[in-house]
């Protein structure tokens, strides 16, 4: 159960995310966490990974993975563009994640965001690969390269008709391009808090918990909200 809100403008990423993390056993939820880490950049560079969906794949855990990637094909990233990031990582963690949501009943559902600057190019990219579960034996992926405002999770249907027509007077979809960071954030907090209005209405519980929020240029990343924690033992959605 998630809410990721990316943002991308000419020269910078911001993508924000929730805290939170269900277990769902025979249809019954339970969350398990309200920190948990859903946004990984790249030391020294300008590119991370954000991740929604199942977060266990055969034991292990989605930190270990992105941290495992960033080390082991640290030359191959180096290198690429974020489309052949995204095939990469698609290659090598496939068949993992088709295992894991198989084998689990209630799993439907792994996505992973990979955003910023490939080597050659100075303007931001966002690619998403996903792996959704049709029926039991059937699993569907993909890779796509997605606009200048992505939304991911569960929650996202609390705000995705602001991905066609604006929010208010100051935010729309289609200013994002061409303004300053200051304003990608401002637009992702209002999303959010959006979001969270819709949620309370509704009287549900998607998403939540500790937000945390981070900037990408082609400079290298910083956290404008950094995690609270990294919650190293919790498994779920």
């Amino acid at each position: 159960m998630t809410l990721i809100i990316t943002a991308r403008a000419r020269s910078h990423l911001v993508v924000t995310a929730d805290g939170r993390c269900r277990t769902i056993t025979n249809g019954f939820q339970k969350k398990t966490s309200d920190t948990m880490q859903k946004i990984f950049p790249l030391p020294n560079r300008g590119f991370a990974v954000a991740h929604h969906g199942e977060n266990i794949i055969e034991g292990c855990k989605v930190k270990d993975i992105v941290e495992q990637f960033f080390s082991d094909d640290m030359r191959g990233i180096r290198i690429t563009s974020v489309s052949q990031i995204a095939r990469i990582f698609s290659e090598r963690y496939g068949d993992s994640i088709r295992k894991t949501l198989k084998r689990i009943t209630d799993s439907k559902l792994c996505g992973y965001l990979f955003l910023g600057f490939g080597t050659a190019i100075n303007k931001p990219k966002i690619y998403e690969a996903f792996w959704e579960k049709q029926n039991v034996n059937e699993i569907v992926h993909g890779t796509k390269e997605c606009g200048n405002l992505v939304l991911s999770g569960d929650a996202k249907k609390y705000i995705c008709r602001y991905t066609k027509e604006p929010v208010d007077s100051q935010f729309n979809w289609e200013n994002i391009y061409r303004r300053d960071v200051e304003y990608s954030k401002a637009f992702c907090n209002r999303l959010y808090q959006l979001a969270e209005d819709a949620q309370n209405k509704a009287g549900e519980d998607i998403f939540g918990g500790y937000k945390h929020q981070l900037v990408i240029e082609k400079s290298g990343c910083k956290w404008s909200i950094p995690p609270k924690q990294t919650d190293s033992t919790t498994a779920g959605q």
